[in-house]
């Protein structure tokens, strides 16, 4: 009790320092090691249309960026929303310490989908994958100070390649020690797009670290199940320092019904804690450099000073799925069209408890029983009075717990040897040393080794998995399978005309939802994706009438009575758009597409008070909403309301933002609308071609063939008939190669290579030639003609000269391939490993293994997750020169290349791993010690392939 007056005196001492949440937003000058060089060669496929940047350095510089501070009297969070909207880090401010890992150096690295990648802090995942396109780019950012005393910053943006939109409000109350982050994802697109979300939290690894994951069990990213916490040797794997074996971890544990994670640094007596409930976040994700060189390179990669860190996730889903897991009970799913999800977090820092056993959204608890003392320690976020109840082999106790903010109770309490105990506050359970945990669940975590998967629904199950992993050329041989087996499944056709209609071929996608309904009239896909198609194509009676039909759908009721509404503003017919819009709301109150429809309704009905209240009410809890802030504007044609909404839009891609919108007006006939949004967007290629499109006229067309194509990639569905009609206005070659990329995108390859054909050599433009050669990758002859082009164009570009000289090499023109790189002059870092590896390559393939081991010495690589590929080089040219001296006879200076050979040189970007495979070196050594040849024939079967090859080369 003594020393929780103590703690209670010096918490209010040091809470009196500040009398209320404070908010700034300011530039912080941060040593920066940057990323530059986007590519700007079209990349049709899952994260398209954005584009990787290849460039990083090893050199710092200091620059300003700007930082968002939340701060109340127990923690500090910072927010970057220059780069991806991340929670840089947040401090518990008696200690000083960072509950959350902040990163005192700003330090990108190859590692996500497009690149450019930070560790720490929290970042926000939404859409397919993890790192996502938007993870070091600038997101749309809004700060807010809240009635009830709590301050907000909003951070958000679209992605693109599903056309989701997502909105995170990190909000800091006044008298908590704890922050939330409240996500809202909405898929704005009219089809079925991935689904996939994670919070990738990181903490540092230091300090005697401790995981409180609640599990039995954890599953990788293919659904295979392992045991948890202590694994199949035995190792307690959640305490850090017990994963010194293998190589990364990823560990997704599941097994109870668990509202929490967390982590206890022992050393530091301090801890953090992620609270939200299972329904809203059953994903709960530890992952972990290795703990061999192989992982701690990654240390000095990703920070100066703040040393390793752990990422502890959150997901909507099990398990980040890998392909593989298709074949598990975790499967990829998908995100339903205009569905709208949304859940809150918690995030705060424990103190002087000694540990984590349970947490809840008032603190966390650890209960321990050591031998027959019963130990409580519980700790406050919040001001709580509560009881706390132990019932102690049927015996009760109470105890009144009264605690602020970071103040810590303890309670230690005699029982007897056998006793049932269990420790309640407030009606929670804290504490059982039952048997049987209430949080055990019920569900199956492995699948069954029988199932078929050539079967229909084997089938079905695949292509959907594919579909719902963004493989669309993968999933439409599987439906195509099935339907020889079956032409009338169903679900399968229906799958089948969302696939078509994906890729932009609305007739077909009509024939399949047609032969869907002709089995079953009342379909709620088929009907759903007719009535899409059916728009594309004009014929809007036939689309109303069969969206009238998929409202009956629970799945599509809202997208349907959402798009009923909308061909009913098109038409004219305004009588019932608003209760379409209502009816829509009725089965998703937060269906964005049906509030932006009620929004214009009642505007173009001129009942302006209702409008208004609307779009004040949205902003209220969406402020990111840059539609309705638009139609505000349109409301009150007050020009600070148009700044407000042209300012706001502060993301990576802003002209996208322009595009989506006025694509929806467009689609509803308010082209007025269209065309003056579309005036006040940034001046890019594709905002010109869809000023023409609404309004032709010759300038905007003009304007748009005069734009550069660099970095402009089109990808919407409604592009499609923009760039057909040009085909017939425009004799450009730019209005070929855009179209082509978009039928390339959508899979319909023949039809694209036709597109790029007729561009013939117009273009003036080296990535076309680059991106043809790709599309033709298995046509010889004219993708040489391309890549010959492309350096014509631009002989000083290390990507042309790269893929130049990677196609001579896969034809075996060695030296021709190598000249390429040796005569082209290196400028910057990246370029010299990019093209440094390449060289290696090269050499080792001509035989010269010896100069190619003395070349990569020199080499300083910065490398990408995971990437191997710079070092089983070096080590591969290492054995191949000492087989050719040991084939000489040259023993001794075998040796010397045989002891390379089991090196890990950190200027090759890999850090030796905790089994490195050395059977092969070692083998060869003996024989050249000892001149006792290895039994060649049985040996190799232990060896890997490449390991095989080489040994194959030893003459005996």
């Amino acid at each position: 009790m003594k020393s929780l007056l103590i703690l209670v005196f010096l918490t209010c001492f040091s809470a009196s320092s500040i009398a209320q949440s404070l908010l700034s937003d300011t530039k912080r000058t941060m040593l920066t090691y940057g990323f530059s060089d986007p590519d700007p060669v079209a990349k049709p496929g899952r994260i398209y249309p954005y584009f990787r940047f290849d460039g990083y350095t090893d050199k710092g510089v200091q620059k300003k960026w700007q930082f968002i501070d939340l701060e109340n009297d127990y923690i500090k969070v910072s927010i970057t929303p220059e780069i991806g909207g991340k929670v840089w880090g947040a401090i518990e401010k008696s200690t000083g310490f960072p509950f959350v890992y902040f990163n005192n150096v700003v330090k990108f690295r190859d590692v996500a989908m497009r690149g450019a990648w930070t560790s720490g802090g929290i970042e926000m995942n939404f859409g397919d994958i993890g790192h996502d396109p938007t993870v070091s780019n600038p997101v749309d950012y809004l700060t807010r100070t809240n009635k009830d005393g709590s301050i907000s910053c909003f951070v958000g943006s679209y992605d693109w390649a599903s056309r989701t939109r997502w909105m995170v409000e990190v909000n800091l109350p006044k008298n908590e020690a704890l922050f939330t982050t409240k996500s809202k994802w909405f898929n704005a697109s009219s089809i079925e797009q991935t689904y996939y979300h994670w919070m990738n939290a990181g903490f540092k690894a230091d300090g005697d670290l401790e995981l409180a994951f609640p599990g039995t069990g954890y599953i990788g990213h293919n659904g295979d199940l392992h045991s948890w916490p202590k694994n199949k040797e035995g190792r307690d794997i959640k305490f850090y320092k017990k994963n010194d074996f293998g190589s990364y971890k990823s560990y997704h544990v599941l097994g109870e019904e668990a509202d929490f994670f967390g982590g206890y640094w022992h050393k530091d007596n301090i801890g953090f804690v992620h609270y939200s409930p299972y329904y809203e976040k059953l994903g709960k994700k530890v992952w972990i450099w290795g703990l061999s060189q192989e992982g701690m390179i990654w240390e000095d990669l990703l920070t100066d000073s703040d040393g390793q860190y752990v990422e502890l996730q959150s997901g909507r889903l099990f398990n980040q799925a890998a392909g593989d897991s298709k074949n598990s009970p975790y499967k990829h799913v998908s995100f339903e069209p205009y569905a709208t999800d949304q859940w809150t977090e918690s995030w705060f820092p424990v103190k002087e408890i000694g540990g984590i056993t349970e947490a809840k959204d008032w603190g966390a608890s650890n209960i321990k029983l050591e031998n027959t003392v019963l130990k409580i320690s519980l700790t406050a976020v919040k001001t709580i009075s509560k009881t706390l109840r132990i019932e102690n082999g049927g015996k009760e106790s109470k105890l009144k717990v009264n605690l602020k903010p970071l103040e810590v109770f303890n309670h230690n309490l005699e029982t007897k040897t056998g006793s049932e105990i269990s420790v309640w506050l407030d009606g929670q359970l804290l504490f059982n040393n039952g048997h049987k945990k209430s949080s055990s669940i019920a569900r199956p975590l492995e699948g069954p080794s029988d199932f078929d998967w050539k079967s229909e629904y084997g089938l079905f199950l695949d292509a959907q998995s594919f579909y719902n992993q963004r493989q669309f050329k993968d999933a439409q041989p599987k439906l195509s399978e099935l339907l020889k087996l079956n032409q009338y499944h169903v679900p399968a056709l229906g799958l089948m005309a969302q696939l078509m209609y994906r890729n932009a071929n609305f007739l077909e996608a009509t024939n399949y939802a047609k032969k869907a309904l002709s089995i079953n009239t009342y379909d709620g896909l088929a009907n759903y994706i007719l009535g899409l198609a059916q728009f594309r194509l004009g014929n809007y009676a036939a689309s109303s009438e069969a969206f009238s039909v998929a409202v009956l759908s629970s799945q599509y009721k809202s997208a349907a009575f959402t798009e009923l509404g909308k061909i009913r503003i098109l038409r004219n017919d305004l009588e019932l758009v608003g209760s379409l819009a209502n009816q829509a709301l009725e089965s998703n109150s937060n269906n964005e597409h049906a509030i932006h429809l009620k929004a214009v309704f009642l505007r173009i009905t001129e009942q302006k008070e209702l409008a208004l209240s609307l779009v004040d009410e949205i902003l209220e809890t969406d402020p990111l909403d840059h539609f309705v802030r638009f139609e505000k504007y349109l409301l009150t044609r007050n020009k600070e309301d148009l700044e407000s909404f042209k300012s706001n839009i502060k993301n990576e891609l802003p002209h996208e933002n322009y595009i989506e919108m006025a694509i929806w007006y467009n689609d509803i006939g308010q082209k007025e609308s269209a065309i003056e949004l579309l005036r006040n967007a940034p001046r890019h290629a594709m905002v010109s071609f869809w000023l023409n499109e609404i309004m032709p006229n010759g300038e905007s067309l003009k304007d748009a063939m005069e734009q550069s194509p660099y970095l402009v990639f089109p990808f919407r569905i409604e592009e499609e008939a923009l760039f057909k009609k040009l085909l017939n206005e425009s004799n450009s070659w730019k209005v070929n190669y855009y179209y082509g990329l978009l039928l390339w995108q959508w899979d319909r390859i023949e039809e694209a290579k036709v597109q790029f054909e007729k561009c013939g050599n117009r273009p003036d433009f080296y990535p076309f030639y680059l991106a043809k050669a790709q599309l033709y990758e298995t046509n010889e002859e004219l993708k040489e003609k391309a890549l010959v082009k492309a350096l014509e164009l631009a002989p000083n570009n290390w990507r042309v000269v790269k893929e130049i000289s990677s196609f001579y090499q896969s034809k075996k023109e060695l030296k021709k391939a190598l000249s390429y790189i040796e005569n082209f002059k290196v400028e910057e870092v990246h370029e010299k490993y990019i093209l440094g590896q390449q060289k290696a390559e090269i050499l080792a393939e001509m035989g010269r293994y010896a100069e190619t081991v003395t070349f990569m010495q020199t080499l300083n690589m910065l490398p990408n997750e995971g990437a191997r590929g710079a070092h089983s080089l070096f080590r591969s040219s290492c054995l191949n020169q000492a087989v050719v001296l040991l084939n000489g006879k040259e023993f001794k200076k075998a040796l010397t290349f045989l002891d390379l050979a089991e090196t890990w040189p950190q200027n090759l970007g890999s850090g030796e791993p905790y089994e490195p495979d050395n059977r092969l070196s070692t083998a060869l050594k003996k024989y050249a010690t000892d001149k006792t040849p290895p039994s060649i024939d049985s040996f190799k079967k232990k060896l890997s392939k490449g390991d095989q090859v080489i040994l194959e080369k030893l003459k005996l």
